[in-house]
């Protein structure tokens, strides 16, 4: 736009609320409108379904329990009953989330995933990972504290997460709870609970 009519559209701006909408425009909102309705309406009758199948299957009902009903769909559908797997690693290698070592380039000799198994089963794992992060107080102090030795890249302590969190479902799928403090070192995380609890204990004694 030329000098004269940005400034001439900036003076304006507090003494307008704009053109008038034209009626091919409110037809295409009208459009638009609609189908956001009836998308979220299929993903409601959706979801209530996955949950509906998922309560039938023995396998998709342990795994909910730790990363919700859709994501524990996935990983069956994608991957299969952990318990069909020989131990943990095994089943962190179908999703690909073993580990192998890059031999050439500017990163060599740094760990990554090998990204063999589902893609699809990865990518929910890692939104059941930020929403761990946010929501276990274990796992939140174990996340900023490897960030922080990590000069603040914060990957590699997600796709740590990751396979931590596929080892434990290992053992979820046999009927063990989620517990994130078997999973780390939380003497080491110096969490306020844990000092607490730490601090009880010196009490008792020395009563």
């Amino acid at each position: 736009m030329k000098p004269g009519r940005i400034e001439a559209a900036v003076g304006s701006a507090p003494r307008t609320l704009g053109a008038p909408t034209l009626d091919a425009e409110c037809t295409l909102l009208r459009e638009l409108a609609q189908e956001l309705h009836r998308t979220l309406a299929a993903y409601k009758q959706a979801k209530q379904r996955v949950a509906m199948m998922g309560a039938e299957i023995a396998e998709v009902s342990a795994l909910s329990s730790a990363v919700g009903k859709t994501t524990a769909a996935v990983l069956v559908a994608e991957v299969g009953d952990p318990r069909d797997f020989a131990c943990a690693n095994a089943y962190a290698k179908a999703i690909g989330l073993n580990l192998r070592e890059k031999s050439s380039g500017a990163h060599r000799g740094r760990l990554s995933f090998t990204k063999r198994g589902s893609s699809r089963a990865r990518k929910y794992l890692w939104f059941a990972v930020l929403r761990w992060v946010q929501t276990d107080e274990v796992v939140k102090a174990y996340y900023k504290r490897k960030v922080a030795r990590d000069g603040g890249r914060t990957m590699p302590a997600l796709g740590a997460l990751m396979r931590k969190l596929v080892k434990a479902l290992y053992h979820v799928a046999r009927g063990e709870p989620l517990d994130a403090s078997k999973l780390f070192d939380v003497s080491r995380l110096q969490l306020p609970s844990a000092r607490s609890s730490t601090q009880a204990r010196t009490t008792e004694v020395a009563m």
